[in-house]
């Protein structure tokens, strides 16, 4: 649903066959794409809930999107069919894989919510023991969000990384190429950055809350539902081939050209990305064999995690949401609009008397709307209240004048 919009701008771009219009609109969108990107990206790593991080990160995704639907345009704009098919495909790609993996991470958060009743970060923590499952679907999920090989969110942005070096070698649009790969990769930074603070936060370390270490996996439809959308990023990502194929042809639609050459050069090294997939699998599954055979032979002793030097440590002493992307948000503060409860420790305090502090993080865009409208809506009410006078003889006079309006409106046929 959220995507539904792209599909109209896809549709609106590919109706505009002059160049000078089609070059524009490759430059909004790229321009769009970066911005919408980075900025979902930066208020995703600053989130302190699963579920508003989950959200945010949407945001980032449909600004890939943009990006690749930019690169697109460029490309067809300067009569370069590689780069303008690397675009589309790797759009297109990408909004059925955003669709695979973010329904696994939300089908996620509701595991969570059901079985800890709450999505908060720093209330979370060393799930990983008590939900094996969830967390080892969720780190995949995490791993394809990232663009990680061997899966699906790889492929797609492999696609718009190949379109914009081919846009740069071909000498056509280098400086707006230029700008794209530095931003896509960018934006790719803080993605690891976001979802490792994430995982790490949820599934890692030890629960803070004894809702958190009482809590006990989901039941077998919740997993199932969780599995669902796994099959098909194994599917892409293992089968890269096959999965840009399909998505080659419904290019086409929109090129208007025939994509049989283009679509010839993508097999190289998505071939390649095939290969590298099934290579890495196989890797871990070594590791892993020679692990299970090394440890069989040898006692494994349980202990606590070292406390680096505290003599007692606890979980207070682990990483929260907001500590870990605290250095973040020291360089986005003009994104953000926070709100805090309570105190934190002042700078002077040698010997910490007992503090309570919870900090929230608001994007000023989001804000600015919602004051708007709330304002609006706010004038309106009091307005339409003033009508309210409880009195039947002004109620019958407001009826009277309402069929006056439309008397006169028919008059003049102007309904």
């Amino acid at each position: 649903m959220i995507k539904t919009g792209v599909y109209g701008i896809l549709r609106v771009t590919a109706a505009l066959g002059e160049q000078p219009l089609l070059h524009t609109a490759g430059v909004i969108l790229l321009a769009a794409g970066v911005v919408t990107g980075l900025w979902g990206v930066i208020l995703a790593a600053m989130q302190n809930d699963v579920k508003r991080l989950l959200a945010y990160s949407s945001i980032e995704n449909v600004g890939v999107i943009l990006i690749g639907l930019g690169v697109a345009a460029l490309g067809k704009s300067s009569g370069n069919q590689l780069v303008a098919l690397c675009g589309v495909t790797g759009a297109l790609l990408h909004t059925l894989n955003h669709s695979l993996f973010k329904s696994l991470l939300f089908f996620g958060a509701g595991n969570i919510l059901s079985q800890t009743h709450t999505t908060s970060l720093d209330a979370l923590g060393g799930l990983a023991k008590h939900m094996p499952l969830t967390a080892i679907l969720f780190l995949t999920g995490t791993a394809a969000i990232c663009a990680l090989p061997p899966l699906n969110g790889f492929v797609s942005e492999l696609l718009i990384y190949l379109g914009m070096l081919d846009g740069i070698a071909s000498g056509s649009n280098v400086l707006a190429s230029a700008a794209g790969l530095a931003a896509l990769a960018l934006i790719g930074g803080l993605v690891v950055l976001a979802f490792t603070k994430l995982y790490g936060t949820v599934f890692l370390g030890s629960p803070r809350t004894h809702e958190v270490a009482e809590s006990s996996e989901a039941d077998a439809f919740r997993i199932a539902a969780m599995a669902l959308p796994l099959a098909g990023i194994l599917f892409v990502g293992l089968f890269p081939r096959a999965a840009v194929s399909a998505a080659t042809r419904a290019a086409g639609f929109f090129l208007r050209t025939p994509t049989d050459a283009a679509d010839w050069l993508l097999s190289p090294p998505l071939a390649a990305a095939g290969r590298t997939a099934w290579i890495l699998i196989a890797v871990v599954c070594l590791l892993l064999w020679l692990r299970r055979r090394t440890v069989r032979t040898r006692t494994v002793a349980k202990g606590p995690t070292w406390g680096c030097g505290f003599t007692a440590p606890n979980v207070r002493m682990q990483y929260t949401g907001e500590s870990f992307s605290e250095g973040l948000q020291s360089i986005a503060t003009s994104l953000t609009q926070n709100s805090g409860q309570g105190s934190p420790v002042g700078k002077g305090e040698i010997f910490p008397a007992a503090h309570s502090f919870d900090i929230g993080h608001r994007d000023r865009i989001g804000r600015l709307f919602a004051a708007w409208w709330v304002e609006l809506l706010r004038v309106i009410n009091q307005r339409v209240m003033r009508l309210r006078t409880g009195k039947i003889n002004h109620y019958i006079l407001f009826a009277l004048a309402f069929l006056g309006l439309v008397f006169l409106l028919s008059v003049f046929n102007a309904i």
